[in-house]
């Protein structure tokens, strides 16, 4: 979901060389991030997804990204099941009456797994990685650091498994 200035280069260099090896289908943290295809001369069979990181939270975001070429996209983790279904539903009817050069993508959403809570630059020398901490509503969390970022993510996963099937029946795959 962040990637800093002095980063570019090097994803910019991943692109090209997964490129090479025939990868087609990357995830984006950000739209963005859609910048570092321009550069591929002669390819133009990138499929690019957006993941919830990217916060689509109504139908006329799902309507930017299709008009930016994304290919299938994950609805906001901050979304609530009337806004999805409004969405969704709009969503559904631009699909009749889409403008030619709008391509139509998947909408997808996080079901299961441990999203973080938040992402940020932030380190200390207090901060005690890989160790529990409870929030004032006793939830439990582990902040972790991965590539220079510290993450919270809660020790129980995050799950809509249970509410599936009326998940489905709304339009998100």
């Amino acid at each position: 979901p962040v990637i800093m200035e002095e980063d570019l280069g090097w994803y910019a260099n991943a692109v090209s060389a997964l490129s090479r090896d025939g990868c087609a289908d990357f995830q984006l943290g950000h739209f963005s991030q859609q910048l570092l295809f321009a550069g591929e001369k002669g390819r133009q069979d990138f499929r690019l997804y957006a993941n919830y990181t990217c916060n689509l939270i109504n139908s006329m975001a799902l309507r930017a990204l299709s008009r930016m070429g994304f290919v299938g996209v994950q609805f906001s983790l901050e979304t609530d099941q009337e806004n999805l279904s409004k969405a969704m539903s709009r969503w559904q009817g631009s699909a009749q009456s889409t403008r030619a050069g709008t391509v139509q993508c998947a909408i997808g959403i996080y079901v299961f797994g441990r999203p973080a809570l938040f992402t940020s630059r932030l380190d200390d020398r207090r901060y005690q990685y890989s160790r529990r901490f409870a929030s004032p509503r006793g939830e439990s969390f582990i902040l972790e650091q991965r590539e220079e970022m510290t993450q919270a993510r809660s020790v129980l996963p995050f799950s809509l498994l249970e509410w599936r099937k009326e998940l489905e029946s709304l339009g998100p795959a």
